[in-house]
């Protein structure tokens, strides 16, 4: 370049001098002009190599995604509810997702290690909320008790049943567990999980505004009058109530929460704008079709045949025991009518009132109100748009 521009320049009137700081500047740009070139075709050709190479299979789908698509395509779905609120229905909807990963109730043995001394209570919250976060980054290795949630997983996960581990007799080790849930994991996009235990729904901020996460919060809510009539008819301890070891009463407990749940929702959680559905259990109950397609389009997801297939076998049964996930749910939702003393009814009502009347269920004033479903269910009021 240095001759030809010299043999270029001196057959013009330039001064000899001005042609040698002419060539100098020429090569100077020349020179970093194809450093340039060569730094980015090596920055592209990087890139390229590895969106050929980074993929991750999704179950069910023989389309290959790249990771960066597969992090911004992740969904994760908590369902927070109460004990007895239809909670273990709500989450086979997802469950029978071949697409999803579904757990149900990764924190009971949280529960039982502060009922038995092995936990600091205050604690409890902040070490569920960081499980629930590792288990929807896979991140298994967090938890200290994965042999115990390795049975529960096994027989209550679609997803995770499949594994290899579940179905020997022997219980494998943490180590062992840890690996093979995290391989079975990690071929998800879907991940969902439903917990009882987690009564505060300001405690899921962190986990909502992690962009990781894409998190969808559905809140399952059921009239307490039901609550509390399924609650007797188990004929045992709430352990959580007894965890949390309160000066209140069960009932009044529970409507505390609801009222305090509510009041976030609509006056100051702007974090849960489009990430959250408050659905009631009676409404799944009578519609569990339609409902069911309300939470698939707001997790922005497609309801497989599956799916709907499950739910048309499994809301018409005669039969089944108090935990069982098949009913016949129209009359289930209600049935506390007939079965609950008028003296518990007004009870439950004088201690709930704003949060039943926040809901749409409505107080009745004598035992003939108890004869028509329209009395004590009325429309959901909608707090947040």
């Amino acid at each position: 370049m240095t001759g030809s521009c010299k043999e270029s320049l001196w057959k013009t009137s330039l001064p000899r001098s001005s042609v040698l700081y002419a060539c100098v500047f020429i090569n100077t740009v020349f020179i970093a002009v194809m450093i340039l070139r060569h730094d980015v075709r090596d920055i592209l050709t990087v890139g390229i190599k590895q969106q050929r190479v980074d993929y991750t299979r999704i179950p069910g789908n023989t389309e290959m995604h790249s990771t960066s698509k597969k992090v911004k395509s992740e969904k994760h779905i908590i369902i927070l509810a109460g004990k007895r609120t239809g909670s273990s229905f709500l989450g086979e909807i997802l469950n029978q997702n071949t697409k999803v990963m579904y757990m149900f109730e990764p924190l009971f043995h949280f529960t039982e290690k502060v009922l038995k001394g092995d936990m600091n209570p205050d604690i409890f919250d902040a070490e569920s909320v960081e499980l629930v976060d590792s288990i929807f980054k896979c991140d298994f290795n967090n938890s200290r008790f994965m042999t115990r949630l390795h049975p529960l997983f096994c027989s209550t996960s679609n997803a995770l049943s499949k594994s290899a581990l579940c179905g020997k007799h022997k219980v494998p080790t943490d180590d062992i567990v840890v690996e093979n849930f995290t391989n079975v994991c990690r071929t998800y996009l879907y991940k969902a999980l439903k917990t009882i235990r987690i009564y505060d729904i300001e405690l899921l901020r962190s986990l909502a505004v992690d962009p990781a996460l894409n998190l969808k919060i559905i809140h399952l809510v059921r009239d307490p009058r039901g609550i509390m009539n399924s609650r007797e008819n188990l004929n045992s301890k709430n352990l959580d109530f007894e965890r949390k070891d309160v000066e209140w009463d069960e009932v009044t407990d529970l409507c505390k929460d609801i009222k305090k749940n509510l009041n976030i929702v609509s006056t100051s959680a702007s974090w849960l704008k489009g990430r959250y559905m408050r659905i009631r259990y009676e409404d799944v109950a009578k519609h569990p079709h339609s409902k069911a397609e309300d939470i698939y389009d707001f997790i922005g997801l497609e309801m497989p045949t599956e799916v709907k297939q499950w739910i048309s076998e499994n809301t018409n049964q005669t039969k089944g025991n108090q935990f069982s996930r098949s009913r016949n749910s129209s009359v289930v939702a209600t049935k506390w009518r007939n079965e609950m003393p008028f003296s518990d009814i007004l009870s439950i009502q004088k201690k709930c009132s704003i949060s039943m009347a926040l809901l749409g269920y409505k107080e009745v004033k004598s035992p003939t109100d108890l004869n028509e479903e329209t009395n004590v269910l009325g429309p959901l009021p909608d707090y947040l748009s």
